[in-house]
């Protein structure tokens, strides 16, 4: 009896004690989340469509392309130029 008594306390503690530690502070986190997600959306002075934050993100995209390929090129300019000089070098 006392055996089954320890295994009903073990179970019960190996479900009570990570629900403790882990899935109600979760549950709170996404409450929080939400609860701000709504209250930004009541900030916001005119509602945004799904085509308009595609376009910036769009352009946003575009942007770093171009920084990213200016990066690029000035990296294979240099490349070339330092073989450049190692043909002339031979």
């Amino acid at each position: 009896m006392q055996t089954m008594l320890y295994s009903v306390v073990f179970w019960s503690a190996w479900i009570i004690i990570p629900v403790i530690v882990e899935i109600i502070p979760s549950l709170g986190g996404v409450i929080l989340l939400v609860r701000r997600r709504i209250q930004r959306l009541a900030l916001s002075p005119k509602p945004r469509g799904l085509a308009e934050e595609r376009a910036d993100f769009g352009q946003a995209f575009r942007k770093e392309l171009v920084e990213v390929g200016k990066s690029i090129g000035r990296l294979r300019s240099w490349a070339n130029a330092e073989a450049v000089d190692q043909k002339e070098a031979l």
